[in-house]
């Protein structure tokens, strides 16, 4: 099964563009379809890791969130984040 790189990069959390400079790089290996790159869903599987290190403030958060301590004003972007690397977490 082949991804697109909105797919890659909503199933990684970094931006599209992150992608495309990891596909350019050669650290996600990709083909060209046309005007379009197809990147191998088990290719993602095998590179889990992909995304950037937390920031410190996410990282705090999700130490809150796991001990059962009240977390702290979010945005909705770090609390869309938070939820995913949660998620993450209690799938492992």
């Amino acid at each position: 099964m082949y991804l697109s790189v909105a797919e890659v990069a909503d199933s990684l959390s970094i931006s599209r563009q992150r992608v495309l400079s990891m596909v350019n790089a050669g650290q996600i290996p990709a083909q060209r379809i046309g005007r379009a790159w197809a990147i191998d869903a088990r290719e993602l599987d095998r590179r889990s890791a992909l995304s950037r290190p937390l920031s410190r403030r996410m990282a705090l958060v999700l130490s809150d969130a796991i001990s059962g301590q009240s977390v702290r004003r979010l945005s909705s972007t770090e609390r869309h984040y938070a939820q995913k690397y949660l998620a993450l977490l209690a799938a492992m």
